[in-house]
């Protein structure tokens, strides 16, 4: 079984706007928002120090090629400057916009925690080679995971509702509209931050952290 071309869930199509990263430019959860924005899952894929005075959550999708250039260009310094220094907590949530990013979601969550980092790393990388037809063989040899089990968990419309489910609770009360997405210390930033936009955000928080 492979996916099918431009299969879209939700009948649109999610654009992207590039903008200004500004500290004016974000959005405060309050309420039921920031419960969940401060719910930490067991299974949660992050990295860092867990007392690191500022956490960047990211709500990406693992067929998005700008969440895939992050990753693969921005990510990388970003972890070498702050991650690794105890700066920041990078957590990592699934914020799924087609069945590719839906079914890879849902195959990742048979790695084992501690390799779901890297795992998240090579999809990402090979992104433009898994994304199409026999897109679960793909993923399965990215994760290192026989194919067999890959497709039972794609073909499981139980686990990919509940995914589903939490997917449409985030989008409802977090105001999220595309990926990326990140609130870095509660604060939204609705686009695709480069290095620099992502450094005048850091700097501005570490003057505001106590």
């Amino acid at each position: 079984m492979t996916f099918k071309n431009n299969c879209c869930l939700f009948g649109w199509v999610i654009l992207l706007t590039l903008i200004e990263a500004k500290a004016s430019t974000f959005f405060e959860p309050k309420g039921l928002c920031a419960s969940v924005l401060l719910t930490v899952d067991p299974q949660e894929i992050a990295f860092g120090e867990d007392n690191a005075p500022i956490t960047v959550i990211e709500y990406t999708a693992l067929s998005c090629n700008h969440c895939a250039h992050f990753h693969t260009s921005v990510l990388p310094e970003i972890r070498k400057k702050y991650i690794d220094t105890g700066k920041i907590r990078f957590v990592f949530r699934h914020f799924p916009i087609d069945q590719y990013s839906l079914k890879a979601a849902a195959i990742l969550t048979q790695v084992p925690l501690p390799k779901r980092v890297a795992a998240i790393d090579q999809i990402f990388a090979e992104q433009q080679n898994w994304l199409g037809p026999n897109a679960i063989k793909k993923l399965a040899a990215i994760c290192k995971l026989p194919v067999n089990k890959c497709q039972k968990i794609a073909d499981d419309q139980t686990l990919l509702n509940q995914m589903l489910q939490h997917r449409l609770e985030i989008e409802k009360v977090a105001q999220i509209e595309g990926t990326p997405t990140f609130f870095i210390n509660g604060k939204m930033y609705p686009m695709t931050l480069t290095l620099t936009q992502f450094e005048e955000i850091m700097t501005q928080e570490e003057k505001s952290s106590p």
